[in-house]
């Protein structure tokens, strides 16, 4: 028997990885995807209509009242991106959650079906919401003061137009690379949180933790995840456009009338959203599997969890 299956792996070693557990769960991971999305999308669309209305009616007053409620105004604005985008993490961690456990039980060689996907990832609701919330208020003070200073930018027209612009530019360069650095030191915290059970800022910790001293690797490796992803995506999009471009001649040579190829054309065009989106359900789940086998990775490196991993399998075979 091969007691040496777990070990520290390459970049290259872990993306063959990643596919080959997406592969193995592929079916799983799109119905998955499928049922959760369409219970995000109508929890997104409530509490957004909830956030959106209440907020779209104080930027209103604010533009129309003019200038004693412009603070107001950018206060608002403020808030109300920062509610949206916490919404939005949330929503996505939660969507990513079952892809985690699938990752997850696929990598350590235990059966993971839609229900134990859809269950854990309810289950650790509570879990990653409190990651959520214990990062937003790590970065919140990043938010106040980039958010701060572009207010005070815009009330001040005593500068040109070109220092305004030059500032605004600046500002928001800091904003993207702080941004860029607070996802990456905290990238594996919402694994953290599913595999671990950890909460709030517990999970960031230990996130940080891992990603010490291994900081551009670790970007490196999210972002040719995603290049990956994208790629995968594009080729096979492509597939669906030569064809999609095949019958488009036929069709502009064919004796049809201008009617019926102006319906067929837009059935077509119609056609290209439900192919986009099972795309997604079977591509997109390689990049949060990558993810949980780089976390994985990490902990092989950093803690020697591979060796406990490896002597629990030596005494339950």
């Amino acid at each position: 028997m091969n007691f040496e299956k777990y070990g520290t792996m390459s970049i290259a070693k872990m993306l063959d990885k990643s596919v080959y557990l997406h592969k193995r769960s592929i079916g799983t991971s799109a119905l998955y995807l499928f049922v959760i999305s369409i219970l995000i999308f109508v929890i997104g669309l409530i509490s957004s209509f909830i956030i959106i209305l209440p907020f779209s009616v104080l930027m209103t007053k604010g533009l129309f009242l003019g200038s004693m409620f412009e603070i107001g105004f950018f206060v608002s604005i403020f808030m109300f991106v920062l509610i949206i985008a916490v919404l939005y993490y949330s929503l996505d961690a939660i969507r990513q959650s079952g892809i985690i456990i699938v990752g997850s039980n696929g990598f350590l060689d235990r059966r993971a079906d839609v229900s134990d996907a859809i269950m854990g990832a309810f289950k650790n609701i509570h879990r990653v919401l409190s990651v959520i919330i214990a990062g937003a208020i790590l970065f919140l003070p990043v938010l106040l003061v980039c958010g701060g200073i572009i207010a005070l930018i815009l009330l001040n027209y005593t500068y040109g137009t070109w220092l305004i612009n030059s500032m605004l530019i600046l500002i928001t360069i800091i904003f993207i690379t702080a941004f860029i650095y607070f996802m990456t030191i905290h990238a594996f915290s919402i694994q953290i949180a599913i595999i671990e059970k950890a909460y709030f800022f517990k999970a960031l910790k230990k996130s940080r933790q891992l990603v010490k001293g291994r900081f551009w690797r670790t970007l490196w490796c999210f972002i040719s995840s995603n290049i990956s992803v994208s790629l995968i995506s594009l080729s096979i999009y492509s597939v669906f456009t030569l064809i999609g471009g095949i019958i488009y001649a036929l069709l502009g040579s064919s004796n049809l009338n201008g009617e019926l190829q102006a319906v067929l054309l837009m059935l077509g065009n119609i056609a290209r959203i439900p192919i986009q989106l099972l795309v997604s359900l079977f591509v997109s789940p390689i990049s949060g599997i990558f993810m949980t086998v780089l976390y994985y990775n990490m902990r092989f490196e950093k803690e020697g969890f591979d060796i406990e991993l490896n002597i629990s399998r030596l005494k339950n075979s």
